[in-house]
C-alpha cells in the first residue's frame, strides 16, 4: 500500500487539490447563476404565448435613455420613446416584419448624423462619443438603439400611402393652414411669473415625488414640439468630474534654448553651411555672414525649439509612465491599486523636474476647482480647452474628446483614458504642452437626493403651481380684457401687450420645399399649437361683416400652451383668408395634399400604433408590475409620468 502511495502520490496530489477546488467553487457558482437568473431571467410580461423576459426590459430602458437624447421625432409615434411597453412592441413588429438590420445599420445613420452636422470635424465616432456621454450607454447600446430605430421608422412608412383626397377637403384644410391673422397678445408665461409667488413653498415629499417622476430623464433644453408638460421636466445628472492640468508654455521652452549656447556664432555658421538650399553662398565668393545672421539664427531658434518640444514632452511622459509599468491591465485600461492616489506622479513635482532638467520656469499647474464640471465645459478651460493630440489619427482629438470617451463613463477604448492615469501629451495652437488627469469622476446617474437638484425642482415645482393658478384664472383674464382692456391684464402681470402679425400655422414659404417650422409667437416663441388654436379661433369668427366691426367681447381669447406653461389672452384684429388664385398655385404643386397627407398619416400613426392598439394586435399582458421590475433590474429605469399639479 504504502509503495502504491509513493508510485502515485504527484496524481493522488493532483486529483484531491481539484476535488478541493471543486468542493469550494460549485458552491459559489451556483449562488451567481442563482443570483443573474434572478435579475436577468424573470418574466416581465408576455406578446402572445412568448415570454419576455426582464432583460428585455433592461435592453429597453437602456435604449430610451440612449432616445431621450435624441428627442421625440427619432421614434415617428408619439409618446414610444417614454414607454418601455410601447416601445418594445413597435419593435417587436419591425423585427417580426424583418424592417431590423444589425450594429452596421446604426452605425450608417451615425454617420449620416455626422455629415449633417455640417462640420468636417465632427465624425461618427464623435457624434457616438456625445451619445455616450449624454446617456450614459456604451457604444454597443447606442448603436442597437439606432439601429432598433431605424426599423420603427421603416415600419411606420410602408404605411404612409393614402388614397386621394376631395377637392373640397384639399380647399378646407388649405384655408386653414394659410389663412393670416393679426392679433394683439398678451402672454403669461408661469416659468417667469413663478418668482412673483409668495405662498407657495413645495413640500419635501412634493419635491421627492418630483425626482422619482423624473430623476431618469435628461434636463430638455427645449420641450419638444407637442410635448406634454412633463416632458419639459428631467433632472438626470450628466456625466461629470474633476481634473488637473500641467501647462508647459511654449515662451518658457523658447526662452530656455535662447539662453543656450547653440545658438553661438560658430553654431549658427554650422547650422547655415548644413542647409545651402535656405542659405545659398553668394555667386561671386563674397561671405558677408553677419548681413543673414539673424535669419539664420531664427531658423536655427526654430528648429532648437522644436527639438525642445520633443525632448520635454518625452522626458514627462516617461516621468509619468514609469509608475504604471509591471501594473495589471484590463484591456487597454490599467488596474490601478487602491493607494494608486498616494502613489501616482504629483503633477506639482513634474514641474519642479522638468524646470531643472530643462534650466527653464516651473510649468503652470491648474485644477477644475472644487466643483463638478461636464466634459463639454473642458473647451472653455485656460490651455486645455484649445489643446489636443495627433496621436490618435490624422485629425487631433481635443481633451474634451478624450474625457467624454472615459472608461468611467463608458467611452470606448481607442483613447484609453481613465481616472488616475495622465493623458499623452497635447499642443495647444500656441504650442503649450499640455498634460491633464481625471481626479475624480462621477458618472450620468439619477440623483441620490433631492439636495443634488433642489433648486432645479424647487423652480419646477413653482411653476406646475403657478400655470395651474393662471389656467385657473383664464376665464376671468379674458372677461378683464373685455371690459378693461388688454393693457390692464398686461399691466397687472408686468408683462406687455404683443402684436402679432401675419401669423399662421404654416408658413407658406416653407410649405413647397416640405419644412415644417413652428410659427413664432411674440413673447413665446415657438409654438404650432398656439399658432393653431388662435387660427382656429380667427376663422370660427363670423365673417359677414370685417372684423374691427365685431364687438371686442367676440374677439378676445384665451388659450391654453401646455408646453410651454404658458396662456395666452389675446384679441383677433384682423383675418386674411386664403384667395382663390394663392390656392389654385399651391393646389397645381401638390403642396397642400401632401401636408395634409402628412398631418393624417401623424393621425394614422397614433391611432394604428397607439400603445392600446398595440397590446391588443399583440395580445401582450405584463406579468409583473413593471415599474417593480424596472426597479429590481435597471439602473436607467423610467419611471411613469405623474400627473402634472
Amino acid at each position: 500500500m504504502l509503495r502504491f502511495l509513493r508510485q502515485y502520490n504527484k496524481w493522488i496530489l493532483v486529483v484531491g487539490g481539484v476535488l478541493l477546488l471543486i468542493t469550494f467553487l460549485v458552491p459559489q457558482a451556483i449562488t451567481g447563476l442563482a443570483e443573474r437568473s434572478g435579475q436577468g431571467g424573470g418574466t416581465w410580461g408576455r406578446i402572445g404565448d412568448t415570454k419576455v423576459k426582464a432583460a428585455e426590459l433592461q435592453r429597453v430602458l437602456a435604449e430610451m435613455s440612449v432616445l431621450d437624447t435624441l428627442g421625440e421625432g427619432m421614434v415617428p409615434v408619439p409618446g414610444a420613446s417614454k414607454d418601455p411597453v410601447h416601445y418594445l412592441l413597435l419593435l417587436h413588429e419591425a423585427q417580426a416584419a424583418g424592417l431590423v438590420g444589425g450594429r452596421d445599420d446604426g452605425l450608417r445613420t451615425a454617420d449620416v448624423m455626422a455629415r449633417n452636422a455640417g462640420d468636417s470635424a465632427i465624425t461618427v465616432d464623435t457624434v457616438l462619443a456625445m451619445l455616450q456621454s449624454r446617456s450614459g450607454q456604451p457604444r454597443g447600446v447606442i448603436l442597437d438603439a439606432l439601429a432598433n430605430v431605424n426599423g420603427i421608422q421603416r415600419l411606420v412608412s410602408l404605411y404612409e400611402t393614402t388614397p386621394r383626397l376631395s377637392d373640397r377637403r384639399l380647399q378646407q384644410a388649405a384655408s386653414s393652414m394659410l389663412s393670416a391673422v393679426d392679433a394683439d397678445l398678451v402672454v403669461l408665461d408661469a416659468r417667469v411669473l413663478a418668482s412673483t409667488l409668495t405662498d407657495f413653498s413645495p413640500t419635501e415629499e412634493a419635491l421627492q415625488a418630483q425626482l422619482e417622476a423624473y430623476g431618469e430623464f435628461p434636463p430638455p433644453t427645449v420641450a419638444p414640439l407637442g410635448a406634454a408638460p412633463e416632458n419639459a421636466f428631467g433632472y438626470r445628472l450628466p456625466n461629470r468630474l474633476k481634473l488637473e492640468w500641467l501647462v508647459i508654455p511654449a515662451d518658457q521652452i523658447r526662452r530656455s534654448v535662447e539662453s543656450s549656447d547653440q545658438l553661438s556664432n560658430i553654431e549658427l555658421r554650422k547650422h547655415r553651411d548644413r542647409n545651402p538650399d535656405l542659405f545659398p553662398r553668394p555667386s561671386d565668393g563674397t561671405d558677408n555672414f553677419d548681413a543673414i545672421r539673424e535669419i539664420v539664427r531664427d531658423s536655427r531658434l526654430t528648429q532648437l525649439v522644436t527639438e525642445r518640444a520633443s525632448e520635454v514632452a518625452k522626458f514627462a511622459s516617461d516621468q509619468l509612465q514609469l509608475p504604471l509599468r509591471g501594473l495589471p491591465r484590463k484591456g487597454t485600461y490599467f488596474t490601478l491599486p487602491e493607494d494608486w492616489t498616494q502613489r501616482q506622479p504629483s503633477f506639482e513635482a513634474l514641474g519642479e523636474a522638468l524646470a531643472q532638467q530643462f534650466a527653464m520656469g516651473i510649468p503652470t499647474y491648474l485644477t477644475s476647482g472644487p466643483e463638478w464640471i461636464e466634459p463639454t465645459a473642458i473647451d472653455s478651460l485656460q490651455f486645455l480647452g484649445s489643446a489636443a493630440s495627433d496621436r490618435f489619427g490624422p485629425r487631433p482629438v481635443r481633451a474634451s474628446q478624450l474625457v467624454a470617451q472615459a472608461r468611467e463613463f463608458a467611452g470606448q477604448d481607442t483613447y484609453s483614458t481613465q481616472q488616475g492615469v495622465a493623458s499623452p501629451p497635447l499642443r495647444t495652437p500656441a504650442g503649450d504642452i499640455v498634460f491633464f488627469r481625471i481626479i475624480q469622476s462621477d458618472p450620468s446617474r439619477k440623483p441620490a437626493s433631492v439636495d443634488e437638484v433642489r433648486n432645479q425642482l424647487v423652480a419646477d415645482l413653482r411653476t406646475v403651481e403657478m400655470f395651474r393658478r393662471l389656467k385657473e384664472q383664464m376665464e376671468p383674464l379674458r372677461v378683464k380684457a373685455t371690459t378693461e382692456g388688454l393693457l390692464a391684464v398686461a399691466s397687472a402681470n408686468n408683462v406687455g401687450v404683443m402684436p402679432a402679425v401675419d401669423l399662421r400655422e404654416r408658413d407658406p414659404r416653407f410649405l413647397a420645399s416640405g419644412f415644417r417650422i413652428p410659427p413664432s409667437i411674440p413673447g413665446l416663441g415657438a409654438s404650432e399649437a398656439a399658432a393653431t388654436a388662435i387660427v382656429q379661433f380667427a376663422l370660427s369668427l363670423p365673417r359677414e361683416a370685417s372684423m374691427t366691426s365685431l364687438p371686442e367681447a367676440d374677439r378676445t381669447f384665451a388659450i391654453t400652451v401646455d408646453d410651454k406653461f404658458a396662456i395666452i389672452i389675446g384679441r383677433v384684429t384682423d383675418l386674411t383668408p386664403l384667395t382663390i388664385e394663392e390656392y389654385d398655385s399651391l393646389a397645381s404643386q401638390g403642396t397642400v395634399e401632401r401636408e395634409l397627407l402628412t398631418n393624417e398619416l401623424r393621425t394614422m400613426r397614433t391611432d394604428l400604433f397607439s400603445k392600446e392598439a398595440l397590446v391588443a394586435r399583440n395580445k401582450f399582458e405584463l406579468s409583473r408590475d413593471e415599474t417593480e421590475l424596472a426597479e429590481e433590474s435597471a439602473p436607467a429605469s423610467t419611471p411613469a409620468p405623474a400627473p402634472m399639479g
